[in-house]
């Protein structure tokens, strides 16, 4: 069977990061299954100005899930950090997540991965449609799941929700040929890294489409960003 790999980014410097970073965990062993597809669970944590007791209570945390954690021992950056996690794991596909959001219900994400694999214009299969605009196209699978064609010109195309990818998205040609989307780097006229409208530019230049599981699964459980202070910073 191959393999996806729950890749979550975390920083969990004080307890309100931590509940809901156990929060976003529970409710994915809870609602997520991969009915044709083995499921690794991961974690890559900031380290700097994490407590001790807040470092003791996030490895407690990821034993309750079973979920294997990493620790990075590098100024504090979301773009660094999901570069870091997206690195975790040898398998085919990537589900990634920040510690902020919560599933809502059960999903199987093997349909999503099928399309991945036979379907080689789409870059990734979003599960979160906040803000989210459609061009009015949509198709199911044999199971009924419905897919959406995201609008690529609307707002937050690409966005960092959770979502699918291959895990050779960052050096992956696209069908027509274009370049590869490449991984979070520092930008000094953005926050702490590529911003999402640099990468949904990369993608509608490079010819990708992006499908969206319908309707929306996952909620937000957190009430400020899980990124590090938002200011340019080294990836």
């Amino acid at each position: 069977m191959k393999t996806i790999d729950f890749c979550m980014v975390a920083w969990p410097r004080d307890e309100f990061r931590l509940q809901y970073f156990e929060a976003s965990l529970k409710s994915f062993r809870e609602f997520v299954t991969a009915s044709r597809h083995i499921i690794r669970a991961y974690v890559s944590f900031e380290t700097l100005d994490v407590s001790t007791e807040n470092f003791q209570s996030a490895r407690a945390v990821c034993r309750k899930y079973d979920v294997a954690p990493t620790w990075r021992a590098k100024p504090p950056s979301l773009g660094g950090n999901q570069n870091d996690a997206l690195m975790i794991g040898h398998g085919e596909f990537k589900l990634t997540s920040q510690d902020d959001w919560a599933w809502n219900r059960p999903i199987d994400i093997s349909p999503a991965a099928d399309i991945l694999e036979r379907n080689c214009e789409f870059a990734l299969i979003r599960f979160a449609t906040f803000y989210t605009e459609f061009t009015g196209f949509d198709f199911e699978n044999a199971s009924g799941q419905r897919f959406e064609f995201v609008k690529m010109d609307g707002p937050f195309p690409y966005g960092d929700q959770p979502h699918l990818r291959r895990a050779d998205f960052a050096t992956r040609k696209s069908q027509t040929g274009g370049e590869p989307i490449g991984f979070y780097h520092h930008s000094e006229t953005g926050d702490y890294a590529t911003p999402e409208n640099e990468m949904a530019h990369r993608l509608i230049t490079n010819g990708w489409k992006i499908a969206a599981y319908h309707p929306n699964v996952v909620d937000h459980c957190g009430s400020m960003s899980s990124a590090p202070d938002r200011r340019p910073q080294t990836v």
